[in-house]
């Protein structure tokens, strides 16, 4: 896994990673797998990981005036606005 996300962003391009923190308790908590799966992404290429948090999101997807892209399946919206929202915090978009 480690060599696939390293080459990913070597591929692609990629200069940072953007996860949204997962809880630790309650219905939505990460197992054990998802946070090595974090921690791979964060040791791999010495790129940047940034974490952000999911109320963070909500309360950026109502201020976001781009909103989402049509057909953006639904569990790929909390990572694309994890992604948006990185960049505008670094003033990227």
């Amino acid at each position: 896994f480690a060599k696939a996300i390293t080459a990913f962003a070597h591929e692609n391009g990629v200069e940072a990673f953007c996860i949204k923190e997962r809880a630790l308790t309650g219905a939505m908590a990460g197992g054990g797998v998802t946070f090595k799966i974090e921690a791979l992404i964060q040791l791999c290429g010495g790129k940047p990981v940034y974490f952000v948090h999911a109320n963070t999101l909500k309360k950026f997807s109502k201020t976001n005036r781009a909103g989402l892209p049509n057909g953006l399946l639904g569990y790929l919206q909390d990572p694309y606005r994890a992604g948006a929202y990185q960049l505008s915090k670094l003033n990227l978009i």
